[in-house]
């Protein structure tokens, strides 16, 4: 891993570093001046180190193409991909404001109208990037930026994966994403999919509403087990006032089997305006966790 740029380097010869925004197993990502064009980005650089020619960078080269064709006002724009370096570095707009986590820590549970505003532009960006058969892998609060005026954006794209394109970014690592947003199917090894995109969401919908994460551990092993094993506590939403229509939502979404899980985002966000199938009732297991 590499020691963090200082404020004022310049990298690419054309990005000075402003600030430090984040960083994580994949990588750093810097708030930055195009010193070019004098506009302000975000920029991922990725600790793995590669060469214009390995198959991850060209992989990477087609996820940020893809991601690039999407302008949804819920998706933090994707502009270029180049090299710090030997380390690939993907370029974003930066979006001024907090995380979905940072509002959480420092407030508690949200509204619940603010929740199901949220949560309804999180299931349209969600709805996008499956449209173009992209996997986000890494859903989790926080990387939900709540904007200046209201915006709510989906953002990191530097786990994203195209179900055509094979290997992940990080083939070094055995499983990608959190763990306490992780769908069981993936913490056991199997390849994510627009469901397991589903079940993360659900676990960030659950900690909007509870001020919390369904499962609070010391550890991501802690955290992958009660995953797989333990079912969502429920009462916790019931005993905060949340209506039965969304716990249901948050029941339907942190389903075990995937096949038990909505079909799709799009059939989430149609549910919640009202327009869609209803989502299937509480099974009885759950029912017995919300009242416990």
């Amino acid at each position: 891993m590499q020691p963090l740029a200082r404020k004022g380097t310049v990298l690419a010869e054309r990005f000075r570093v402003l600030e430090v925004l984040g960083s994580g197993s994949s990588g750093v990502v810097y708030g930055v001046e195009d010193v070019l064009l004098g506009e302000r980005a975000a920029l991922k650089v990725l600790w793995q180190a590669m060469s214009p020619e390995d198959v991850g960078f060209r992989r990477l080269k087609r996820e940020v193409k893809a991601a690039h064709r999407l302008t949804a006002e819920s998706l933090v724009q994707v502009r270029d991909v180049f090299f710090v370096g030997e380390r690939p570095a993907i370029l974003m707009e930066w979006v001024r404001g907090m995380s979905l986590q940072e509002r959480i820590r420092r407030e508690g549970a949200l509204p619940r109208e603010e929740a199901e505003a949220v949560f309804a532009k999180l299931m349209d960006a969600l709805s996008r990037l499956h449209g173009i058969s992209v996997v986000h892998r890494d859903v989790k609060s926080s990387n939900v930026f709540l904007g200046d005026g209201g915006t709510v954006k989906l953002g990191d794209f530097g786990l994203v994966k195209g179900e055509d394109l094979g290997a992940t970014l990080t083939e070094m690592e055995t499983v990608v994403g959190t763990p306490s947003y992780m769908a069981p199917e993936v913490i056991r090894g199997n390849a994510a999919t627009p469901s397991s995109d589903l079940y993360a969401a659900g676990v960030v919908l659950f900690e909007m509403l509870a001020g919390r994460l369904p499962f609070e551990t010391r550890t991501g092993v802690e955290a992958a087990s009660r995953h797989l094993t333990a079912p969502p506590p429920l009462h916790l939403l019931k005993t905060a006032g949340v209506p039965t229509r969304l716990v249901r939502l948050v029941a339907g979404l942190l389903e075990k089997d995937p096949a038990d899980r909505p079909p799709s985002a799009k059939a989430v966000m149609e549910s919640l305006r009202g327009g869609g199938p209803a989502l299937p009732r509480l099974r009885r297991r759950h029912v017995r966790a919300a009242v416990l």
